[in-house]
């Protein structure tokens, strides 16, 4: 569920389309997942299978996935007036001077959603994990941001988030993802 919310969310932020899949299946969340496992069984794999002809379809669906993320993040590079124009993803697409090439910014592109998606998943848990554990602190997150004048935190409140800014940081400081 975690996974799911954070992809929608870097989805919005990177490219201008929720993939709505709290709600719904979506196949290009699906496609992620797909290419993300094949990847980490690629990894693993006693011999490189996947450059026998066939064999990477027939075991891990790596290759189809790819294709098609590749696909759907080239048709929103070449809709410059989408839902994706005032994101990561035109931010990147329009400076000017660019060293990379447009293969280069697709593949960044998918690194970045996929990192982003499974990292945002894992410290949310382990912070909601913490604070399961310690429920005075749980508390005081909660008065924190009810504190706030709409009783909602927008990107203007995030500085005065004291005690929420502290939770994320002790959190990646204790239960980091990476090692």
């Amino acid at each position: 569920m975690l996974r799911r919310f954070n992809a929608d969310t870097i989805s919005k932020l990177a490219f201008g389309q929720d993939f709505g899949s709290l709600h719904k299946f979506s196949p290009d969340l699906d496609d992620l997942m797909v290419w993300m496992q094949a990847m980490f069984t690629r990894l693993t794999a006693p011999a490189p299978y996947w450059r026998v002809p066939g064999l990477a379809r027939l075991f891990d669906g790596g290759d189809g996935a790819n294709a098609r993320l590749i696909k759907k993040v080239n048709a929103m590079l070449d809709d410059p007036h989408g839902s994706a124009s005032a994101t990561l993803l035109a931010k990147l697409a329009s400076v000017e001077g660019a060293r990379l090439s447009r293969e280069e910014l697709v593949g960044n592109l998918i690194t970045f959603f996929i990192a982003g998606t499974d990292t945002s998943s894992h410290t949310t848990s382990w912070a909601l994990y913490h604070l399961s554990r310690h429920p005075e602190v749980q508390r005081q997150m909660a008065d924190e941001v009810a504190s706030l004048p709409t009783g909602t935190a927008t990107a203007e409140h995030v500085a005065s988030l004291s005690m929420t800014r502290a939770v994320w940081q002790e959190t990646l400081r204790v239960s980091s993802v990476a090692p």
